[in-house]
C-alpha cells in the first residue's frame, strides 16, 4: 500500500518537461511527443487526437495522484456543481494526514472538529475514491448515528466514482461491479468495496 502507481521517475520527468514548456512558451512538436509519450505511460487518455492532450490534464492528475488536498480541489466541483470550493488550513490539514494514514505513516486517525467543517465529505465520499486510484483492492466501512447520513455519502462517492471526470482519468483501473453497485454497498471488479 505504501507505493503509488506512478513512478518517481516519469513524475520528475514530466514535472522538468512542464517547466521547460513554461519556460519557452512554445510547443514544439518534439515536446508534443515527449507530453504524448509521457502521458501515455502515466495512463492518461488523450482528448479527440494526442496533439489536443491538455498539459493542464496532465498536470491535474498527477497532482491529483499525488496529494490528496489537489484531488479535493478537483474533485469538489464535481461532486458539489455550481459551488466554489474554498479552501481552509483546517480542509489542508485534514487531507495531509489522510494521505499520511493512506501512506502507512500513522496507523490511527481521529478527527474531532463541529459540524459542518466538511470531515464526512473528506473522509466518506473523496478519500475513498482518492484511495481506489492507487489501490482498488482497499476496503471501507462507514457508520453515522443516522443511517441517512452515511447512505448520502455513500451516494456521492458512487457518484464521484461514476463521474466522466473520475472515468476519463482512472476509468482504466477499476470500474463498479453491476452486481453490487446500492446505495449503501458498492463494489469494484478489483474486490475493493464501500459499504455504509
Amino acid at each position: 500500500m505504501n507505493s503509488r502507481p506512478l513512478s518517481q521517475l516519469k513524475i520528475n520527468d514530466l514535472q522538468r518537461l512542464l517547466r521547460s514548456l513554461q519556460k519557452s512558451g512554445e510547443d514544439s512538436r518534439a515536446e508534443r511527443y515527449r507530453i504524448d509519450r509521457l502521458a501515455t505511460a502515466l495512463g492518461i487518455p488523450a482528448q479527440g487526437t494526442k496533439a489536443d492532450l491538455s498539459i493542464n490534464t496532465i498536470r491535474t492528475k498527477v497532482e491529483c495522484e499525488q496529494n490528496f488536498y489537489y484531488f479535493v480541489q478537483a474533485a469538489f466541483g464535481v461532486v458539489e456543481p455550481g459551488t466554489q470550493f474554498i479552501g481552509n488550513w483546517h480542509i489542508e490539514a485534514i487531507c495531509n494526514h489522510l494521505d499520511a494514514l493512506f501512506l502507512g505513516q500513522i496507523k490511527n486517525l481521529i478527527i474531532n472538529i463541529p459540524p459542518g467543517c466538511m470531515k464526512s465529505f473528506l473522509m466518506s465520499v473523496l478519500f475513498p475514491a482518492w484511495v481506489w486510484i492507487h489501490d482498488p483492492t482497499q476496503c471501507f466501512m462507514y457508520a453515522s448515528y443516522d443511517q441517512k447520513l452515511s447512505t448520502r455519502d455513500s451516494i456521492r462517492c458512487r457518484a464521484l466514482i461514476e463521474s466522466p471526470w473520475y472515468r476519463d482519468n482512472w476509468g482504466t483501473r477499476f470500474f463498479l461491479t453491476s452486481d453490487q453497485n446500492e446505495k449503501t454497498k458498492f463494489m469494484n471488479n478489483r474486490a475493493g468495496w464501500r459499504i455504509a
